[in-house]
């Protein structure tokens, strides 16, 4: 499991732009830090936590850190979102929220929860004020996400831009 999790971290790191590469039009967040809770069951921990490490570890200057939901700018949820992948606020508002669909995604198996971590990662990048884009450099911010590149023999094994 130590392994998968390195893969992946390795994974998302490696094909993230840095920071200056990033468009962030949306309203800046006050500070540093942007405080979130999630609603989601604990079999989704581990794809919330990966998402959460990819941006602590961008070099955006910026942090997420969990904190109980009363204390949160962000709430982190599931439900039925039609065929779309994951919603999210755009920027710093009222009411930030990132919803990941929870249809397509099965916590429980390996392949979802690395999907679900990229998804979940992508919507934070909304919630930073990042729009979508249409290039190589920002793979992370591009749509859909990484759904261009052929299935991989092992889901943290993609090599595609």
């Amino acid at each position: 499991m130590r392994r998968l999790v390195f893969l992946v971290a390795l994974l998302i790191l490696v094909a993230a732009a840095p920071a200056h590469a990033y468009n962030a039009p949306g309203p800046r967040w006050p500070g540093d830090t942007i405080r979130y809770s999630d609603t989601m069951p604990k079999a989704w921990n581990w794809s919330i936590d990966q998402a959460v490490r990819t941006w602590n570890r961008s070099g955006a200057d910026i942090r997420f850190r969990r904190v109980p939901r009363a204390r949160a700018q962000v709430v982190i949820g599931y439900g039925n979102l039609g065929s779309a992948a994951g919603l999210a606020t755009i920027g710093r508002t009222s009411g930030a929220f990132v919803r990941i669909n929870s249809l397509l995604y099965r916590p429980l198996r390996e392949r979802d929860r690395v999907f679900a971590s990229q998804v979940l990662a992508h919507e934070l990048g909304h919630v930073l004020g990042l729009h979508h884009v249409r290039s190589h450099n920002c793979r992370l911010m591009s749509t859909p996400p990484l759904t261009y590149c052929p299935e991989p023999p092992q889901p943290w094994l993609y090599d595609c831009q």
